[in-house]
């Protein structure tokens, strides 16, 4: 086995130096695309599991995903689901800007609509109201829904699995932190019999039980 000797005269500290700065925006570029792909995760396993708390759908829906043959009719938002691309479920992209990675849903129509991915994922994030046109209401009824003559506009709820997605990776991201921040205090208050780093121990693990806390809180 050969064991790497540094040197350690002046220079040669001075030449590691100057390495350091590539190296930390190596670091933080693999750490942007880590936590890219590892959002992306989140929110296609919430859509998958149907386990985001998002509103239910309309029998209409339903319905209507089963004549298609999709393999989870009743779960919101994941219509096609992986079976298909340009869905919601694969319509998110990374995009690298400058040293970092940033999501966004794709600007290619949706499988099944004029509208792109990014218009839907608006729609459903936000939610709308659309106004019933005679049009519409002949096309929904040949569908087979029937709207009343009273129902002059329908509601689509807000149905937010992405800020879900977001909040839950960060509950998790930080909670793997914390719990590393947490080893090396305790490591440090051992050696050092230090107060301060009793009083980190201390910190986080509260903050542990805060989370934890609001998590099993969540449906």
């Amino acid at each position: 086995m050969v064991t790497a000797k540094f040197s350690t005269n002046f220079e040669a500290i001075r030449s590691r130096l100057k390495r350091l700065p590539k190296l930390m925006a190596k670091t933080l570029e693999t750490s942007s695309k880590k936590d890219a792909l590892g959002l992306i995760a989140t929110y296609q396993d919430g859509l998958k599991k149907d386990n985001l708390n998002l509103d239910r759908l309309h029998d209409f829906s339903k319905d209507q995903k089963v004549q298609k043959g999709y393999s989870q009719p009743s779960t919101p938002l994941y219509g096609a689901g992986d079976s298909l691309d340009r869905t919601l479920y694969n319509g998110l992209i990374i995009v690298k800007y400058k040293d970092k990675y940033v999501l966004k849903f794709s600007d290619k129509k949706h499988h099944e609509s004029e509208l792109t991915i990014n218009q839907l994922h608006q729609i459903h994030e936000n939610g709308c109201i659309i106004v019933v046109t005679e049009k519409m209401r002949n096309f929904l009824h040949w569908m087979g829904l029937h709207l009343k003559a009273s129902t002059l506009m329908i509601h689509i709820p807000p149905r937010q699995a992405w800020s879900k997605a977001i909040a839950r990776f960060m509950r998790t991201k930080k909670t793997k932190e914390n719990v590393f921040k947490v080893k090396m205090a305790i490591l440090e208050f051992l050696r050092t019999n230090s107060e301060r780093q009793f009083n980190v121990i201390e910190k986080y693990t509260k903050r542990e039980q805060e989370i934890l806390a609001v998590m099993g809180s969540e449906a």
